[in-house]
């Protein structure tokens, strides 16, 4: 019964991944198609990338990790998650060179973001507290350094500028607890954010963050 039932899941997993492989390769193909239409030397100047010798690969930075990016096929090395992966050939295709401004904004002062920015600043909002509910803000701040980020001024009791691709900063604040408030954090995007993503992939790269900063949690922290 045990084994049968162990079988059952297999399956139902594989057939989950398989959906999400397909739903993948199904949102990849407009990206390759317009990548292809590029100039791929254009096209890596604006996302603040390069172009390697072979002349159809791009490289740039994700987070801490040095990526390669084989147009047109949208051949990632080395792999990325599926979302991960989708939110930068969004970010590469659709890039157009604005430099960061060292401006500040909340996802709802993207373009389109009234709606899908505020919900997700309020879930961020409460992510970030539930989070921090058995860990330390210190232990938060160096899972953003580990995945590249750079201390710097802001709001918060603790600020981290992190850049999630060349041209993209986020800007992570932290907030340690007191007598009458919890302990908080809040991501905002730097003014430029429009001119890569749209709210929707904007929203994606708030959510990786906050997987990538569980996956990069010191085991002990101050």
């Amino acid at each position: 019964m045990k084994e049968c039932i162990e079988k059952t899941e297999n399956r139902i997993f594989q057939t989950g991944k398989l959906q999400q492989d397909r739903a993948y390769q199904e949102m990849l193909s407009p990206i390759a198609t317009k990548a292809a239409r590029e100039n791929i030397f254009e096209m890596a100047s604006r996302a603040g990338g390069c172009v390697l010798n072979q002349g159809n690969q791009i490289m740039l930075r994700t987070f801490e990790k040095q990526v390669t990016v084989r147009i047109p096929e949208c051949e990632i090395n080395p792999v990325l998650e599926n979302w991960h992966a989708l939110v930068l050939l969004h970010y590469i295709v659709n890039a157009d060179g604005m430099p960061p401004t060292g401006e500040w904004i909340s996802f709802e002062d993207m373009r389109n973001g009234l709606v899908r920015g505020t919900r997700f600043a309020r879930v961020s909002a409460l992510w970030f507290s539930r989070f921090l509910k058995d860990k330390s803000i210190g232990q938060v701040e160096s899972a953003c350094l580990a995945l590249g980020g750079e201390k710097t001024e802001g709001r918060g009791d603790i600020n981290i500028s992190l850049f999630v691709f060349p041209n993209f900063p986020v800007l992570i604040s932290l907030w340690d607890a007191d007598e009458d408030f919890d302990a908080s954090g809040k991501i905002l995007l730097d003014r430029n954010a429009d001119h890569y993503l749209t709210i929707e992939d904007a929203v994606t790269v708030g959510e990786i963050i906050q997987k990538q900063i569980e996956a990069h949690l010191p085991t002990s922290g101050n």
